[in-house]
């Protein structure tokens, strides 16, 4: 009993907590009337590659689900794994990887039922760009993007390694 108080607790604060980031995050348009909510773009895993672009850089990311190699965490989500290339405004070149999942439980307290994250890998980042993620399946996800400060575009997945990325640069 005195575990499932201190988990109660625990999910208030959470909800809370993102309820307050929630309401936070609704404010900029009172303070700034030209903001507007990102953009969703449907990522297809096996067959695109997304280019990145915005004044500061370039940046390639495939993607691949299920991932190569298997990740440690419990999860809720199929595991995407991502390979990305970035290019500098002046020219200097990186590589990286990274994984993408969901971690969720549903929390049901009486009449009332929540949602809360435990841990999850919901941001893509590549280089300078960060962009969130979602789960749609196994085959194809969504990332969330602000088209007025960046470009995205989509290739074939097999052009990932020669892509001249320096052709994408503003």
């Amino acid at each position: 009993m005195r575990s499932q108080k201190r988990l109660m607790t625990i999910i208030s604060f959470t909800l809370m907590t993102g309820f307050t980031l929630a309401v936070t995050a609704g404010a900029p348009v009172e303070d700034n009337p030209s903001w507007h909510p990102p953009i969703a773009a449907p990522i297809h895993y096996e067959t695109t590659v997304v280019i990145l672009a915005d004044k500061d850089g370039v940046a390639c990311v495939k993607f691949r689900c299920p991932p190569t190699n298997k990740i440690s965490a419990s999860v809720t989500s199929d595991v995407v794994e991502y390979q990305y290339r970035y290019r500098t405004k002046d020219g200097a070149e990186t590589s990286g990887q990274g994984v993408l999942y969901e971690n969720r439980v549903t929390i049901v307290d009486g009449d009332e039922t929540g949602t809360v994250d435990t841990g999850e890998h919901l941001k893509l980042i590549a280089g300078h760009f960060q962009l969130e993620w979602s789960q749609g399946d196994s085959k194809q996800g969504w990332l969330y993007y602000a088209p007025e400060t960046l470009k995205l575009q989509f290739t074939a997945a097999n052009t990932f390694g020669e892509l001249p990325l320096r052709r994408f640069s503003q």
